[in-house]
Order: C-alpha cells, then sequence, then structure tokens
C-alpha cells in the first residue's frame, strides 16, 4: 500500500480499561481508521433497495400513477460496524476456557452498552468530516443550490 497521508494505514488501536473501564483486564483491537471500502461497506449494509415492479413497463405504469417502483429501508448498523472494526478481543468461554470467536452472532450477543461504547471509540476516530487545526477545509453553503455534476447519470421521470 501507499505511503501517503491520505491512504489509511492498517493500524490497530487497542482498547482497554483506560477506554472502557468496564473492560476492566478484558481487551479489544479496532482498526484505527476505517478505509473508504469499509465506508462503502457500512453504505451498502444500511440501506436496502427492492424493486417492486417486475418490469420496466410495470415501472413506468407505476410512475405514472404517482407510486415509487422501489422501496428503501434503512438498517442498523451497529453489528456490521463491530464486525469491519474489531480485529480480536480477549474474550475466553467459561464452559470451554476458549477464545470466543468474532462472529455476528456472538457480536449480537454482546452487552448493548459495551457495542456502544466500541462504537462511540470507533467513531472517535473515525470523524465525518476532516479536521485540521480546528478548522474545517470542507464547508456546506447550504444557502446555495447544489450543481448537478453532467458526469454523474441522473434520474429520469421517465425511465429506470
Amino acid at each position: 500500500m501507499p505511503s501517503n497521508r491520505f491512504f489509511i494505514s492498517a493500524e490497530i488501536t487497542r482498547l482497554t480499561r483506560d477506554n472502557i473501564p468496564e473492560l476492566e483486564d478484558d481487551w479489544i483491537e479496532i482498526k484505527s481508521k476505517l478505509n473508504q471500502k469499509d465506508q462503502e461497506d457500512m453504505q451498502q449494509h444500511q440501506i436496502d433497495v427492492q424493486l417492486k415492479a417486475s418490469s420496466r413497463a410495470e415501472a413506468r405504469r407505476m410512475q405514472r400513477e404517482g407510486k415509487s417502483p422501489v422501496e428503501t429501508s434503512y438498517r442498523s448498523a451497529t453489528t456490521f460496524l463491530l464486525s469491519l472494526a474489531i480485529i480480536d478481543w480477549s474474550f475466553i468461554d467459561k464452559d470451554t476456557n476458549s477464545k470466543i470467536p468474532i462472529t455476528i452472532e456472538n457480536l449480537h450477543q454482546l452487552d448493548p452498552r459495551l457495542s456502544t461504547a466500541i462504537h462511540e471509540e470507533i467513531d472517535e476516530r473515525n470523524p465525518m468530516s476532516w479536521e485540521t487545526n480546528g478548522t474545517n477545509p470542507v464547508s456546506l453553503n447550504t444557502n446555495s443550490p447544489l450543481k448537478e455534476n453532467p458526469l454523474v447519470s441522473q434520474p429520469t421521470q421517465s425511465g429506470i
């Protein structure tokens, strides 16, 4: 991987009781930063798009009737985020005295308070906007309309 300030390295952060007091003697290792692929995977997981029309003709008919041929819904992404970010942990199964694997099923069984604390640690390391000396170089001017990008296909009323 290239070494440059715009490329995310594969650094790992170990969370301990210093970060999450409830961990006591346990620890959790997370990716220090999420990269572009992680962000895209999160977006793909969060938005569920289902086509309600079975053909283009039916989709056009639905649009003429003022109905949408697609249905979107949003899913919770906390468990998915944890599955992307958690690399390792020290959790031991008391019955078998073996390390508990990091699986979706086991992430679902985590105490919600711990899940929230881990999520907050991930968010702290992955701010939504770039931070440079307390200023935000990316600003949104909400008073002016967004410009359309001619290279990006714009949706039309007549087709899908």
